[in-house]
């Protein structure tokens, strides 16, 4: 299935849900990307340190 019937379709089922449901689906995202906020500040910092080498490397600066 393509990605853009998913969205359409998640989309459609969140609809259904009560606004109580909704609520704890976000609660439970914030918490899981707490959780994760380690890695996900390592990987963006690994993300900046290959842009700025290809930056460089492409520019000829610094």
């Amino acid at each position: 299935m393509n990605l853009l019937r998913q969205t359409k379709q998640a989309a459609r089922a969140l609809l259904r849900l009560s606004d109580a449901q909704r609520a704890d689906i976000l609660r439970r995202l914030a918490d899981a990307i707490e959780a994760a906020s380690g890695e996900l500040l390592e990987a963006n910092a690994a993300d900046l340190q290959r842009m700025t080498r290809r930056i460089r490397f492409m520019t000829g600066c610094c």
